[in-house]
């Protein structure tokens, strides 16, 4: 829960999600202090991660465009790494072309 909340967390601007949207799902952090120990999922919660999905889905690959470079940037912690090839439009309301 505390890698998702961080992730999500991260990339959160980007999606036009708010603080305020996630806060049902930051709220399960509190409580205990081990970080690994089991967490019930409220219906809040949930709702705050269907936001989440739901704006990933809509933002999901882009075609190239021609005119721009392409970035690949190295993403995560050892040992999961992850790539993302994107492209930057600073003309487009959301400026992030995901490849």
């Amino acid at each position: 829960l505390h890698k998702l909340c961080g992730s999500i967390n991260w990339i959160r601007p980007l999606l036009g999600i708010t603080t305020e949207d996630l806060a049902p799902l930051f709220s399960l952090l509190r409580g205990g202090e081990d970080l690994d120990s089991p967490r019930a999922l409220t219906p809040e919660a949930r709702d705050s991660i269907i936001k989440v999905q739901e704006a990933l889905s809509s933002r999901q690959a882009h075609r190239i465009e021609p005119s721009l470079p392409l970035q690949f940037i190295i993403l995560g912690k050892a040992p999961r790494f992850y790539g993302l090839i994107f492209q930057w439009d600073p003309q487009l309301r959301d400026p992030l072309l995901i490849l």
